[in-house]
């Protein structure tokens, strides 16, 4: 018997002989589907199988529907202490195994250090990118330096970029910050923010725009426009009846109204020459003067309030109208949520009574 094997098919040919009779061929022809195909076979099979297990993970691990109990669940990831110096909010916190103090600043869209600061952390020598960073008084040249442990309360980050400025920042009496914390941090979570106790708390980020925050106290609830610039926490509000878009900034002392609103306000060239004058400071390397205007009505969410002296003076780009400042801001909590677009203040319990 022989077996030979040929092209893709077996084929068994037995050659028997008889006795004075012709040779006879016996032939078993057995067909087996081509390697080739059964390779293949084998292998579609097995993808499809794995993308059986890939698509169970993902579903496993996808985002729960808005809404749903799951998506709005609370959870806890870490606590922080306000502390109010010059009447503005500072965090302490830790870079690198360094301490300092930095301004809470809801309206920096980068977390930004003072070169002075910087160096005594020795972060500096990480700097590997230019950027311009605008603020009020003009615009200046920041670094990047990355840190690689930013801590914040008993809640630790992992490899950040901060913005280095090359002066420190003015119109301090006891002292100037660190620096500002900003955007790019709180972003990240739910925050709630106590501006009364002095005390903060991070939360995961919830898909979750139908909750309300973790207080019993009366609120305004604002959702953030979803043409809000990158890196701004901004909402609407009205000023002499007008509608106009308001940067909610802990980081300014006053609320501030930018010259080119005031002018769609009505206010002349005439009317800011003769008001009266006041300093300015911003994240710029020069001060600027700001000019105080009396108005007859500012609305926000479902408070009014009568004849208002709000300062004007050109805002950097992407401010928007106005700054809604720590004037308006003390004495309230505030919850920002940038995952479900929504922002809620409290309204101090004077005004509910």
């Amino acid at each position: 018997m022989r077996i030979r094997r040929k092209g893709f098919f077996l084929k068994k040919e037995v050659q028997q002989r008889s006795r004075g009779s012709k040779p006879i061929h016996c032939r078993s022809r057995r067909r087996y589907a081509p390697l080739r195909v059964r390779s293949f076979l084998l292998l579609f099979f097995k993808k499809e199988a794995l993308l059986f297990y890939l698509l169970s993970l993902l579903s496993a691990c996808a985002e729960p529907p808005p809404n749903s109990a799951a998506a709005c669940a609370l959870e806890r990831r870490g606590e922080f202490q306000l502390n109010f110096g010059d009447g503005l909010p500072t965090i302490p916190v830790t870079l690198d195994g360094s301490s300092g103090n930095l301004l809470f600043d809801t309206g920096a869209s980068m977390t930004t250090l003072s070169a002075v600061a910087a160096a005594r952390m020795d972060l500096l020598h990480n700097g590997n990118m230019r950027i311009t960073s605008h603020g009020i008084g003009g615009k200046s040249e920041a670094i990047a330096a990355d840190v690689a442990r930013f801590r914040i309360g008993d809640m630790e980050l992992q490899r950040r970029t901060v913005m280095v400025i090359p002066f420190e920042l003015r119109g301090f009496k006891a002292g100037p910050p660190d620096g500002l914390l900003g955007f790019d941090i709180f972003s990240q979570f739910d925050v709630e923010f106590d501006l009364m106790t002095g005390r903060g708390t991070f939360y995961r980020p919830r898909n979750c725009p139908s909750a309300v925050p973790n207080w019993l106290l009366a609120s305004n609830r604002f959702v953030i426009p979803s043409t809000t610039p990158s890196g701004k926490l901004q909402i609407e509000v009205e000023l002499d009846g007008k509608r106009l878009v308001a940067t909610v900034d802990t980081g300014a002392g006053g609320t501030l109204v930018s010259s080119a609103a005031a002018a769609k306000l009505g206010v002349t060239a005439q009317q800011l020459s003769s008001a009266r004058a006041i300093a300015g400071y911003g994240v710029a390397p020069t001060d600027v003067q700001m000019r105080v205007v009396r108005f007859r009505e500012l609305r926000v969410g479902q408070e009014t309030a009568k004849t208002p002296e709000l300062a004007i003076t050109d805002l950097p780009p992407g401010a928007g109208d106005m700054l809604l400042g720590m004037n308006y801001l003390r004495n309230r909590k505030l919850w920002i949520s940038l995952s479900s677009r929504t922002l809620h203040l409290s309204i101090p319990q004077a005004q509910t009574r």
